[in-house]
């Protein structure tokens, strides 16, 4: 935001300086383009020159009305990019920003090695930026040209705020004499050592060391710091105490080596997040982070849970461990509203007691039973069950629960009296097999919103009856892929004017009037609509045969209006539509 702030405030920094008001040449400047912003900002984009004689041939052949301008970008598309720049290149032009990217984006995230080997053939020449020491706020050069830190060479650029020296081969990084300096981003390198003490970057507030070699966190004193991200490195441990910078808010640690979380002491911290480290324990009490508000273990080793006690904690994420025990006793994270415990191997519901506690994830798990009452959430507001083996789902009452996910869960059986979730929006229970579909338990979901029933084995024939609605929000009825052939009349009711019905990708062959024209009664007044179409271009639609029982809905233009599909083929045709993806007739 800060660097955000400081480029609106070059109109002003340009007076202040005499400049001159920016303009692009009249002539071209091929293969770079000059172009002005709708601030008057001009950006010369030479991102399709190949070489650096070209970018010099078309930077000095030109005719320049103002020589201070925005932007310079270089961000390789295709083949990788020459950043061999000679002294000189820029002739008397100034830039705020640099944007030197020399290795197409996915070359370089999938394929780094090959990006910088191929790139630092040619080692680029620091000499060419320094004329832009007193204009430049923003400098990017990625990747493999630059095999030491320029420490002193960045030394008189005082007006740099942001730094992005990523893919490069520096094993080492220098205390930085940078007041100016907000951002430096480091990642993508080989190092292994950063230099503790010495540091003038009073104002630095993110450094990013990704990607490289380091084996424990540099104890840094850097009293601005707020943001440190160092996953992908090899760091072992982590210092309980004894940091030395006050105002971090944001710690990654994502991705090392370690085994515990320590309980930190560090009060300025808001977000700590250590996905995919091999961790085996986590310390229940201790903790000195009274503002810490996420604690990521994504990803981990963790088998059990203690009841932690971090009062400001308001999401933690434990999806992907080897969870089979949570502690539900003595916890206290009041101020917890997300918890995450999808991807592991619980056996049950934890039958937690966190008054706060809105969201609750534990799908992909091996949960076979939920209890009916006695949960001590009141705030509870969505629960996510889906891929588990419940087979038999009790009724719940849950009076603040909004939405429950219960897609693929292998469930066979509803209990359907006794449901207290008068709040209950939106339901999903796609993916399931039941031996008798629970129609009474939806018909009671006064205020339900969106309901989904994909892939539930519906079909055949859906009989009088089987989904009546009493609520009067209802948006989404999502039925596909359930092998329906035929609606007997007053198979579904009591939609409304704006809901939206999804039969893609069943086998209904006739558009009854007796079974579609009440559903297309009440559609036709508000903007409800019915999509027949499959779910995909290849995929198989619903045949529905043109013919005279089709007669009735192709006569009205406000029934046409209302129908969704996907194919070249059926009703399309005997009205004489064409389908390019998805039409409203």
């Amino acid at each position: 935001m800060m660097l955000t702030l400081a480029f609106s405030l070059f109109p002003l920094l340009s007076m202040v300086f005499g400049a001159t008001e920016q303009a692009c040449p009249t002539q071209e400047i091929l293969p770079c383009v000059c172009s002005v912003n709708e601030d008057g900002n001009v950006t010369v984009d030479c991102s399709k020159a190949r070489t650096s004689e070209e970018v010099s041939s078309a930077l000095n052949n030109a005719t320049w009305p103002s020589t201070q301008l925005w932007t310079f970008r270089m961000v390789a598309e295709g083949p990788i990019l020459d950043g061999n720049f000679p002294s000189g290149i820029f002739r008397n032009l100034t830039f705020q920003s640099m944007d030197i990217r020399l290795c197409p984006r996915g070359l370089y995230f999938y394929h780094l090695d090959a990006c910088v080997r191929a790139s630092s053939k040619k080692k680029m020449n620091t000499l060419a930026f320094f004329p832009l020491k007193s204009s430049l706020t923003s400098l990017t050069i990625f990747p493999g040209i630059l095999e030491d830190f320029p420490s002193s060479f960045l030394h008189a650029f005082n007006r740099l705020e942001y730094l992005w020296l990523a893919g490069n081969s520096f094993t080492n990084v220098p205390s930085l004499k940078i007041r100016s300096l907000e951002i430096l981003k480091l990642s993508f390198n080989k190092i292994a050592r950063v230099e503790e003490e010495g540091w003038e970057t009073p104002n630095l507030k993110e450094l990013d060391l990704s990607f490289n070699s380091l084996t424990s966190i540099p104890a840094l004193k850097i009293q601005s710091l707020e943001i440190l991200k160092i996953p992908f490195n090899e760091i072992t441990q982590v210092e309980k105490e004894g940091w030395k910078t006050p105002n971090l808010k944001e710690l990654d640690l994502s991705f090392n080596s370690l085994t515990s979380v320590p309980a930190l002491k560090m009060h300025s911290l808001e977000i700590l997040t250590l996905w995919g480290n091999k961790i085996i324990r986590v310390e229940r009490e201790g903790w000195e982070t009274p503002n810490l508000k996420e604690l990521g273990l994504i990803s981990n080793s963790l088998t059990s849970i203690p009841a932690l006690k971090i009062p400001s904690l308001e999401i933690l994420t434990l999806e992907g461990n080897k969870i089979i025990r949570v502690e539900v006793e003595g916890w206290e994270t009041p101020n917890l509203k997300k918890l995450d415990l999808s991807h592991n191997l619980l056996t049950s519901v934890p039958a937690l007691k966190i008054h706060g506690l809105e969201i609750l994830k534990l799908s992909f798990n091996k949960i076979t039973r939920v209890k009916k009452e006695g949960w001590e959430t009141p705030n509870l507001k969505e629960l996510d069950l889906s891929h588990n083996s419940l087979i038999f789902l009790p009724a719940l009452k849950m009076h603040s629960l909004e939405i429950l996910t219960l897609e693929g869960s292998k469930m066979t059986r509803v209990e359907e009296e006794g449901w207290e979730t008068p709040n209950l929006k939106e339901l999903d229970i796609g993916s399931n097999r039941f031996s008798k579909f629970p129609s009474a338990w939806i018909k009671g979901l006064q205020k339900l919103e969106d309901f989904y029933c994909r892939n539930c084995s519906l079909g055949p024939i859906l009989a009088k009856g089987f989904l009546e609605f009493r609520s009067t929000s209802l948006r989404k009825m999502d039925l596909r892929e359930n092998n329906i052939t035929k609606l007997e009349p007053g198979a579904i009711t009591d939609l409304r004017p704006k809901t939206i019905l999804d039969l893609s990708g069943n086998n209904i062959t006739v558009f009854a009037e007796e079974s579609f024209g009440p559903i297309m009664d009440v559609l036709s007044l508000g903007h409800g609509h019915i999509i027949l179409g499959p779910n995909d271009p290849d995929g198989p639609g619903n045949p529905i045969q043109c013919d005279c029982e089709a007669a009735w809905f192709v006569a009205s233009q406000e029934f046409l209006s209302r129908v969704f599909v996907l194919s070249d083929e059926g009703l399309m045709d005997f009205i004489g539509g064409r389908a390019h993806g998805f039409q409203l007739f």
